[in-house]
């Protein structure tokens, strides 16, 4: 068998593993989990149950089915407003059989307005001996207490959210060609306070926010500008008293989570850390106050505040090793022993 004979025989070899070990990693991967379901349990039939048969007794009384009528029972009693032997109907003791016994019987009886005991007359049991037996005070009911109804808990008020009016950062930019009253570039941010030039025009810039969960109303920003700045203009709800040397900017009402700036120009009259260095105070008619400020170090540098550091660490991309990513890697050695082979 000539060389190149066996190494298409090898290639082909080589191929047909491929081919089988690719399905073999497909059917792994895909292969279905096959669930056993549970072997259903039989449910006892219960054997049906014998109602009882009620037997019917016959009423011990005198027969309908014969044709002679029953005879209606009655008994005499004594009538006790007329003290007559009256009959009446229904089963019962005779307690008389003449008028006379109604009338001649007495007995003793409580009078309820005198409390004395009396004689009255027909036929009745005594319920008293003498006059002291019926002058009985009767026991006063007792007055049960009512129930002092239960007070149900008062739920505790939810705490209302509230505002949280912060004053982000006051900052200060080169003046650009493009500015106008109300619209300006903010591009260069200026920190070193030894490159202003007496008569330079800056831009302040006031950011503030909510971060509470209830909105601020009426917030508004107040600077008080020092002897050596000079107010050019600002947005079109900002405004400068010149006596009191104050720039009020109006916002309203700032919504929960939200924030707003303010700009407005001023000229350095002189130059220096004292020419620039400025707080800038936000305020609402809800209590909030907040300020920021813009600090100047001996050498002229622009104070920058520190960020703050994150609270968590970001997570690392991990490479997640499938049976997909071990059979390309397989597919990939096949191929380059094929590559070793043909050279």
């Amino acid at each position: 068998m000539s060389t190149t004979m066996k190494k298409t025989l090898l290639i082909s070899l080589i191929i047909f593993l491929t081919i089988i070990g690719a399905v073999a990693v497909v059917y792994i991967v895909r292969k279905p989990t096959v669930t056993s379901l549970p072997t259903p349990t039989p449910t006892p039939i219960e054997s049906p149950t014998t109602a009882p048969i009620f037997v019917v007794e016959p009423p011990i009384a005198c027969s309908t089915t014969f044709v002679v009528a029953c005879a209606p029972q009655k008994h005499k009693v004594c009538n006790t407003t007329t003290f007559a032997c009256e009959e009446v109907a229904g089963p019962g003791a005779n307690t008389c059989t003449t008028d006379a016994n109604c009338k001649t019987a007495t007995h003793h009886v409580c009078n309820t307005t005198t409390f004395a005991c009396e004689i009255v007359d027909g036929v009745g049991e005594d319920t008293c001996t003498t006059d002291a037996s019926c002058v009985v005070v009767s026991p006063t009911p007792s007055i049960s207490p009512s129930p002092t109804p239960s007070q149900s808990p008062t739920p505790s008020p939810s705490t209302p959210p509230v505002a949280a009016l912060d004053c982000v950062a006051k900052k200060m930019y080169m003046d650009d060609s493009r500015n106008r009253a109300g619209f300006y570039y903010m591009e260069n941010e200026i920190l070193d306070t030894n490159t202003l030039q007496n008569g330079q025009t800056i831009v302040y810039n006031v950011v503030t926010k909510n971060a509470g969960g209830n909105s601020a109303p009426d917030t508004t920003i107040t600077d008080v500008l020092a002897s050596s700045l000079t107010y050019i203009d600002g947005d079109s709800d900002c405004i400068y008293d010149a006596t009191t040397r104050v720039v009020t900017c109006t916002i309203g009402t700032l919504s929960a989570n939200s924030e707003a700036q303010r700009s407005f120009r001023v000229q350095v009259a002189a130059t220096g850390t004292v020419s620039i260095a400025n707080t800038a105070e936000v305020t609402s008619t809800n209590g909030q106050r907040d300020s920021c400020s813009i600090r100047v170090d001996a050498t002229g540098m622009v104070i920058v505040a520190a960020s703050p550091a994150p609270t968590t660490l970001p997570v690392a991309g991990v490479f997640e090793v499938t049976a997909g990513t071990i059979g390309i890697g397989f597919i990939l050695l096949v191929l380059g022993a094929l590559g070793l082979l043909l050279i």
